[in-house]
């Protein structure tokens, strides 16, 4: 799990096109905003889990008429059923945001993210003149 600090403000970045932005803290309270692309699916992860298990008992979920209360669990959310993100801790300033996702799907802060695309345009506008002195690396054979 990758844990980040977050500030009112501040966003997280993941698969390059979801992203969650903390909007505010007060108190116990943090609100979250996520945007990413049309149809993309984000739910409370309890309500998820009860949803299985209302499956496996043969019963269907209804959201018009069933709520999940709880005052144990970590509020967390799911978003396209593969990454978890849950709040850890809140202080007055910051929040403590977990992130459970594959190893195939990328996680940053988006001033990380920034960066990255930054050096990915500038690599892939590299003049040719500067690219011709560069010999191409080749491996070397087994055995």
């Amino acid at each position: 799990m990758l844990v980040l600090s977050r500030r009112p403000g501040s966003t997280i970045v993941i698969d390059h096109h979801v992203r969650i932005t903390v909007e505010g803290i007060v108190g116990d309270d943090v609100c979250l905003s996520v945007d990413g692309p049309e149809g993309t699916v984000v739910q409370r992860v309890e309500v998820v889990d009860m949803a299985r298990e209302l499956s496996a008992r043969g019963r269907e979920w209804d959201r018009a008429r069933m709520h999940v209360l709880s005052r144990r669990a970590r509020p967390a959310l799911l978003i396209r059923d593969n990454v978890r993100v849950a709040i850890l801790a809140i202080s007055s300033e910051a929040v403590r945001i977990g992130v459970d996702a594959p190893p195939t799907i990328e996680v940053h802060r988006e001033e990380v993210y920034r960066q990255i695309q930054a050096a990915s345009r500038l690599a892939v506008s590299a003049p040719e003149a500067e690219l011709a002195g560069l010999t191409p690396f080749v491996p070397p054979m087994p055995g």
